[in-house]
């Protein structure tokens, strides 16, 4: 009996896969962070930790002829959001109200996300050089139960689409 609750598993975790998005979702989407609007590095220590703090503006572009409606979170960036380099970090923040969210962007517009970002003191210099990259969660009626956001191996598998390089200052 229990080796066949096992393969019954295995099977449907093998469909589920199979089901998956491979289609690359970052055709009509653009990320892009101008320059400009990125104010210098600041000192900060976090848990005895030094760091050089950045609030960097993250646009994100629908260049297609659909609305995009993707999920996201009301805290933890770090799920959508990643970085090109381990010594910087999505500054999480404590937070009451975590869960899911759908976000829209209308075709030809921009929505921007003020990601906080955290670079170990050690690793930077006045020329620190990264990406932002986002990973879309389209909504397409699959997150009918918000619970699902939570099952990585429920998740549609997505490389995220990159920002320009941006360059921090102190």
């Amino acid at each position: 009996m229990r080796t066949i609750l096992v393969l019954i598993v295995l099977a449907s975790s093998l469909c589920a896969a199979c089901t998956r998005s491979s289609k690359p979702q970052g055709k009509g989407y653009v990320l892009n962070i101008d320059q400009d609007k990125i104010e210098k590095a600041r000192d900060t220590i976090i848990g005895g930790k030094s760091y050089e703090f950045v609030l960097v503006p993250v646009e994100l572009w629908n260049l297609t002829s659909d609305t995009l409606k993707y999920m996201t979170m009301t805290c933890s960036w770090e799920v959508i959001f990643t970085i090109n380099k381990r010594s910087a970090s999505i500054l999480g923040w404590d937070c009451d109200s975590n869960f899911p969210i759908y976000s829209t962007v209308d075709p030809q517009k921009s929505s921007v996300h003020k990601i906080p970002i955290l670079i170990e003191k050690t690793a930077f210099n006045d020329n620190y050089r990264f990406k932002i990259g986002i990973h879309i969660f389209k909504f397409n009626g699959y997150f009918k139960n918000f619970d699902t956001f939570f099952e990585p191996s429920k998740m549609p598998i997505n490389d995220p689409i990159w920002s320009n390089e941006i360059v921090i200052t102190k």
